[in-house]
């Protein structure tokens, strides 16, 4: 009896570390979610926001373009010195020239997208990621906000 004991206790002890490394439910349905992000033409890259974690998906621009990097973020308090609401710039503004795109598109934005910037490789959304049913309206919102923003750029620079 003592046997069939001690071999059910040696087999836990070598097959519960090993069951330790796999990834979590959660962590699998991430890793999904970003993977087909990739697989579309996104690009992402963790970062963090007022101290939570986020992850950029970040849609290239057609040609790189000569921007410095603006973001506007999610903050906790609706404040007439934001840019928008709750919405307000972390270090450099946009320029002029977009802000009439993003005034129409914050508003419509789900609530688990806690920011919007830009650099010179392209535009991204700040994602808290809880809901993955999000991503397919995240993506066509993004290529199509994107669109608009080069537009927007490509208007300025020829002025």
């Amino acid at each position: 009896m003592w046997e069939v004991f001690i071999v059910i206790a040696v087999f836990a002890m070598f097959l519960g570390p090993i069951m330790m490394l796999r990834p979590s439910v959660k962590d699998s349905k991430l890793a999904k979610l970003r993977q087909e992000a990739v697989e579309r033409g996104l690009k992402l890259k963790s970062f963090s926001l007022f101290n939570k974690p986020v992850v950029i998906y970040r849609y290239p621009w057609p040609e790189r373009l000569d921007i410095t990097l603006w973001c506007l973020a999610k903050g906790e308090l609706d404040h007439e010195i934001h840019f928008l609401g709750q919405w307000q710039w972390l270090q450099e503004p946009a320029p002029k020239c977009c802000w009439s795109d993003i005034k129409e598109l914050v508003p419509n934005l789900s609530d688990e997208i806690v920011g919007v910037g830009a650099n010179s490789e392209g535009v991204g959304f700040y994602w808290n990621e809880r809901t993955s049913a999000l991503l397919p309206e995240l993506i066509d919102t993004l290529k199509k906000f994107s669109a608009k923003l080069y537009s927007s750029y490509l208007a300025e620079q020829k002025q």
